[in-house]
C-alpha cells in the first residue's frame, strides 16, 4: 500500500531498537529494578520503553529498506 509506512517515524526507543537490530545486538529497555520492569505494569513505562506494533512489524518483515536487520534477526 503506497504511503502506508509514512507514519512510521520512529521514537527514540524505536530508533534504538532499529539500530540494535541492524547490529544484531539486543535492545534492553529494562531498568534493573524488578518492580519497575514488571510487564504487568507496562502501561506505566512510557514512550521511552514503548515500541509500536507497526514499527516492530515493519522491522521484522523488512518493510522499510532503510531499517536493515542483521542476520540474527529482530
Amino acid at each position: 500500500m503506497p504511503g502506508a509506512s509514512d507514519h512510521l517515524t520512529p521514537s527514540a526507543a524505536e530508533q534504538r531498537l532499529i539500530e540494535c537490530a541492524a547490529k544484531g545486538e539486543p535492545a534492553d529497555f529494562s531498568t534493573g529494578n524488578n518492580e519497575a520492569d514488571d510487564p504487568a505494569k507496562g502501561e506505566a513505562w512510557g514512550e521511552g520503553r514503548t515500541i509500536r506494533a507497526e514499527v516492530l512489524r515493519a522491522l521484522a518483515t523488512g518493510g522499510r529498506a532503510e531499517w536493515p536487520v542483521a542476520d540474527k534477526g529482530v
